[in-house]
């Protein structure tokens, strides 16, 4: 992508460009340290989530949204001050976390004993540590080509989902 073509804030020239004042440059080994902090931010606060007692079905439900609504003035945050995200991805990451906890135990108070939470945990886990991996190791190079086939692979997938949806 072209970032000098596009009027998203986040992919602003003055962020790409390496001077004086801001000498940092972004990592495949940085971004895999710091990918890996947040998501674990994000499990340690679901876990917390997860595992509270909550008073009743409205009481999940309000800490749901105000998880969520916290978490996406965050997000719209770092659109607009990517330079403060330092501070602001953790604080999203642990907000987004609390929320999907709270989530987690609705579903399982929905499935009583069907894992689906810690299988959705696992599996999400496993392919997030593999991806990180071969992405780190090289053995993927981001490219053009790699765009399309995960693009096109991913539409295949949403196709199917509306489908069996529908």
């Amino acid at each position: 992508m072209n970032h000098r073509t596009t009027s998203n804030p986040i992919f602003r020239d003055k962020y790409f460009d390496i001077t004086a004042e801001n000498d940092c440059q972004m990592t495949v080994s940085g971004t895999v340290t710091r990918t890996s902090l947040l998501l674990m931010l994000a499990v340690l606060s679901a876990a917390f989530s997860w595992t509270r007692k909550y008073a009743s079905l409205d009481d999940i439900l309000s800490k749901i949204a105000l998880f969520s609504m916290l978490g996406f003035g965050c997000c719209l945050f770092t659109c607009f001050k990517p330079l403060l995200a330092k501070y602001s991805a953790p604080l999203y990451a642990i907000l987004e976390g609390l929320a999907l906890g709270a989530i987690s135990f609705l579903v399982e108070m929905e499935y009583h004993g069907d894992r689906i939470v810690i299988q959705a945990v696992a599996l999400t886990f496993g392919v997030f540590s593999v991806m990180l991996f071969i992405y780190k190791t090289g053995i993927i190079k981001v490219n053009e080509k790699f765009t399309m086939v995960l693009f096109a692979s991913t539409m295949g997938i949403a196709v199917v989902y509306l489908m069996s949806w529908v």
